[in-house]
């Protein structure tokens, strides 16, 4: 029981920056299929399209302001038509599909997939938007008392935390924690795998010793963009990096599944379970943890800013004005001071300097 048959990342979204701009015949291609597509009636399943290369389907509408979308068994790819370097944002934002990343392993998928674009577009940079790293155990899902204590972790200290389990008739089918930047989910993967057509997942399964009868639960954690940012992973190059950094987060410190112990009222002293204790080892297959530490970046509220500069402003004036030169003498001085500031190449460099830093949060 709790074998481990697969471990991995089955999701994964990345910006491309591009420069330059795409050929009129490119242009006069793709809005062609996509006039096309939206020919089609109610719920098109997309134009066919063959684009450098690659055969694909052209969506009738684009996505996030990208103005074309076209998407084929591996991928699905938003497409901008103006190309700026990824200064206002990537130009092309590309998921990935569950069976190229286990085809092909995640690494390799994406590499095609960058040699493909850099073939027809100059791609100057990239950033992840969204991982999710998953363990398959061959076991069935366990049964967890979600509202006690056998669920902790800093997940349970969030305000936006939220849990909440699923069953199919009376058979309970998972549980989901988390929201926001980062959510984890404990499913029947083996009972979804039917219900969407991915069967493929089966050999796979066997490839690693599953026998074929026992339930599959799978252990997802999906991380979105505000959560790689804290865990500095901007880059491909970066979540290659921090895999493994970051299952040991999500399993030790963001979310644990203990066995209730009747005889501690300390329930941090409960042990893990068994079942926890088989997803925590599937770190080994996300390679060497390096010890990368999370760096939680808040940006400040604009309004709890001017709050605390109005009651600093109120000091200072009253200060400036209990001297024996009157109480006008603290508004004079101060609003001297401040037009002096507005007009400071230095103060207007630190203003620069803190854009630049909050715009990284």
């Amino acid at each position: 029981m709790n074998e481990r048959v697969l471990s991995g990342i089955d999701t994964l979204e990345v910006g491309y920056c591009l420069v330059g701009e795409l050929s009129e015949e490119d242009v006069a291609l793709l809005d062609g299929a996509k006039t096309q597509a939206q020919e089609e009636q109610f719920d098109s399943p997309g134009c066919p399209v063959a684009f450098h290369g690659r055969e694909f389907r052209m969506m009738p509408r684009g996505v996030s302001g990208k103005e074309w979308r076209i998407e084929n068994d591996d991928v699905s790819l938003a497409l901008a038509r103006e190309w700026n370097g990824g200064r206002v944002f990537p130009e092309a934002h590309c998921v990935y599909r569950s069976k190229f990343l286990w085809r092909e392993g995640w690494e390799a998928a994406e590499a095609k997939m960058r040699a493909w674009l850099g073939s027809w577009a100059a791609v100057v940079g990239d950033k992840v938007s969204r991982v999710d790293l998953t363990a398959d155990l061959a076991c069935p899902c366990p049964d967890v008392d979600i509202r006690g204590h056998e669920v902790t972790g800093t997940v349970v200290r969030r305000d936006d935390y939220a849990s909440g389990s699923h069953a199919r008739g009376h058979r309970l089918t998972g549980y989901t924690f988390g929201g926001g930047d980062m959510v984890a989910r404990i499913y029947d993967k083996q009972r979804k795998a039917k219900e969407e057509g991915k069967t493929w997942f089966f050999p796979m399964w066997k490839k690693n010793g599953w026998d074929g009868e026992c339930p599959v639960t799978r252990t997802e954690f999906e991380f979105k963009r505000d959560m790689l940012k804290q865990w500095q992973v901007n880059t491909v190059k970066d979540l290659a990096a921090c895999t493994g950094d970051l299952w040991r987060f999500a399993t030790e410190t963001w979310l644990k599944l203990r066995i209730t112990c009747e005889a501690d009222s300390n329930y941090r002293r409960w042990p893990v379970s068994e079942f926890w204790e088989a997803v925590q080892s599937a770190v080994d297959s996300f390679g060497t943890v390096t010890g990368v530490s999370r760096l939680k970046q808040v940006q400040p509220e604009y309004r709890r800013l001017l709050k605390g500069a109005r009651g600093y402003l109120a000091s200072a004036i009253a200060v400036a004005s209990t001297g024996g030169l009157g109480k006008g003498h603290g508004w004079f001085v101060t609003k001297h001071w401040l037009h002096e500031l507005m007009k400071s190449e230095e103060f207007r460099d630190l203003v620069e300097a803190r854009r630049a830093k909050f715009a990284t949060m």
